[in-house]
C-alpha cells in the first residue's frame, strides 16, 4: 500500500478556486446573438436557476483563494481549521466561532451575487450606477456586521474585494440587451440622426410610418425605434427616440 498524502482543507479550497477560475472564465465568453457555451438568456429557467448561482458560488471560491493566504499571513489563527483544544477551551470556541460567522458571511455573499446576476440577465442592472451602490451598501452592512470585531484591514481586504466583483458585473455582456443599453444611453438630447447612426450602426433601426423627412431623407419630426434581437425573449425591446427638428428630444428604453 503506498501512503495517501494528506490533503487539507486549505489545498481543496485552491484546487476548487482554479476550478471555479476555468468555470468563470469560460461563463463569461457570450457572445450576444451568437453561440454560448451557457444558455443564458432570460427565459431558460437553468440559465438563472442553476447557471448563474452556479457561477457566484465559483467566483466566491477563486475569491477564497486570494483572500485566504493573506489573511493567514496576518496572523488570522482562527481560521484555520484545526483542531484547537490544545490552545484550550476558550480559543476552540473562539475557532468555531469564526468558522460559523464565515460561513453566515459566504452564504451571504453568495446570495447577494446570485441575485444580482440574474437581475442582470433579466434587466442588466448593472448599468444602473444608483441601484449598484444602494445594492451594493446594503450587503457591505451586512457583511461588516458579520465581521464584527475581526481586524480592520482583514475586514477592507474581503468587503473590498466584493465589491470589486458586484461592480465588475457591468463589463459582462450576458445577451445583446446589455451593450444594446450601452450605446442607447450614449445618445444625448439634441444629437442629429447621423450622429445617432454612428452610436446605434450595429443595431437594427426602424422610423415610424407618421415621422417626417427632408428631401434628403433625414428625419426632422417623429419617432426612430432601435431593437437588438428577433430572439423571443428580447424582440420586443426597444429604444424609443423623439425628433424635433431633426435632433433627438427624449430617448426611452421600452423593454420586452
Amino acid at each position: 500500500m503506498f501512503p495517501v498524502p494528506s490533503i487539507g482543507l486549505a489545498e481543496l479550497v485552491i484546487l476548487a478556486g482554479i476550478a471555479g477560475l476555468v468555470m468563470l472564465i469560460v461563463a463569461i465568453i457570450v457572445v450576444p446573438g451568437g453561440f454560448s457555451l451557457l444558455p443564458l438568456n432570460p427565459d431558460n429557467t437553468f440559465a438563472w436557476s442553476v447557471t448563474l448561482p452556479g457561477i457566484a458560488g465559483l467566483v466566491l471560491l477563486t475569491c477564497a483563494v486570494v483572500v485566504a493566504p493573506i489573511v493567514r499571513n496576518w496572523g488570522g489563527d482562527d481560521l484555520r481549521l484545526k483542531d484547537t483544544r490544545v490552545n484550550g477551551d476558550n480559543e476552540g470556541k473562539r475557532a468555531r466561532k469564526a468558522k460559523l460567522r464565515y460561513g453566515f458571511l459566504a452564504f451571504a455573499f453568495w446570495f447577494a451575487l446570485s441575485g444580482f446576476l440574474i437581475l442582470d440577465l433579466g434587466f442588466s442592472v448593472s448599468l444602473y450606477f444608483r441601484f449598484v451602490a444602494i445594492y451594493t451598501a446594503f450587503w457591505v452592512l451586512v457583511g461588516a456586521l458579520l465581521l464584527y470585531g475581526r481586524p480592520v484591514r482583514e475586514k477592507l481586504l474581503i468587503l473590498a474585494l466584493f465589491v470589486i466583483v458586484l461592480f465588475s458585473v457591468r463589463f459582462i455582456d450576458w445577451t445583446s440587451r446589455k451593450p444594446f443599453l450601452k450605446d442607447l444611453y450614449h445618445i444625448d438630447e439634441g444629437m442629429t440622426e447621423a450622429q445617432v447612426d454612428r452610436i446605434m450602426d450595429d443595431w437594427m433601426k426602424g422610423i415610424s410610418n407618421a415621422a417626417k423627412v427632408n428631401e434628403l431623407g433625414e428625419i426632422v419630426t417623429g419617432t426612430v425605434y432601435y431593437g437588438h434581437t428577433t430572439e423571443g425573449w428580447g424582440d420586443s425591446d426597444f429604444g424609443e427616440l423623439t425628433f424635433e427638428d431633426g435632433r433627438v428630444v427624449q430617448v426611452r428604453f421600452l423593454p420586452d
